[in-house]
């Protein structure tokens, strides 16, 4: 994770389009080794995480979205 910070951050508003933009293709290539690298620990917690994220989803679902919508508009320019 320190590399994505490093090679993919740029100083600025991680909020901010541009910056977001360009973190998001960069950190697109770096996906994969990530995802080696975190396999072992999914598989090692794969009843937790299911239980925790999977399992009534459709309940969770409403309560997520919400979340998400009350951030975007606390942090959407005016």
């Amino acid at each position: 994770m320190g590399s994505l910070k490093k090679d993919c951050y740029k100083p600025g508003d991680l909020c901010s389009g541009p910056v977001q933009d360009a973190f998001t293709e960069c950190a697109k290539s770096k996906i994969p080794g990530l995802a080696l690298r975190l396999g072992p620990w999914f598989l090692a917690n794969c009843p937790e995480l299911d239980a925790t994220l999977i399992q009534g989803w459709s309940k969770k679902l409403p309560l997520i979205s919400a979340l998400m919508v009350a951030f975007a508009k606390k942090f959407r320019p005016s």
